[in-house]
């Protein structure tokens, strides 16, 4: 009895470690896919050059917005987990979470603006209409219209 219980656990152990494996495979696939997919989004991107008059828009606008400030403090350097669930501090830098996004986006219409400064001081924007972030068993597309 005690030897089949034995071959029970170490069958057990395998099958988990397998599905570990597996799993740790997956989610670097995706977040694999993910990079790929943002890099495409933003080789296809619609750029507006004229920074002033992006700016003019934008205060025009006057609708909540949700920033992300690169001050450099917080390290995105992070696991599949942390970019579902979010990260940072929200008064500061942060990752508002890819479950949020697809929560607030999914209820109602958004549009994206996309700010981009090099290191010359140069500005550069990508706008979106009717974006959306999909669902994680969809794996958190990002959907928009390129205006």
């Amino acid at each position: 009895m005690e030897f089949a219980m034995k071959e029970d656990r170490e069958s057990i152990d395998q099958k988990l470690s397998g599905a570990i494996s597996q799993l740790a495979q997956t989610i670097g696939y995706n977040l694999t896919t993910l990079q790929a997919q943002s890099n495409k989004i933003l080789s296809q991107q619609a750029i507006c050059a004229n920074h002033e008059q992006m700016r003019k828009e934008i205060e025009m606008i006057g609708s909540n917005q949700d920033q992300l400030p690169a001050s450099g403090m917080v390290d995105f350097d992070r696991n599949w987990t942390d970019y579902r669930n979010g990260f940072g501090n929200v008064g500061g830098e942060f990752w508002l979470g890819l479950e949020r996004m697809h929560l607030v986006t999914s209820a109602q219409k958004h549009e994206l603006l996309v700010e981009l400064k090099d290191f010359s001081g140069e500005y550069k924007y990508a706008r979106y209409n009717a974006t959306e972030i999909g669902s994680e068993l969809e794996q958190y597309p990002l959907m928009l219209v390129i205006q």
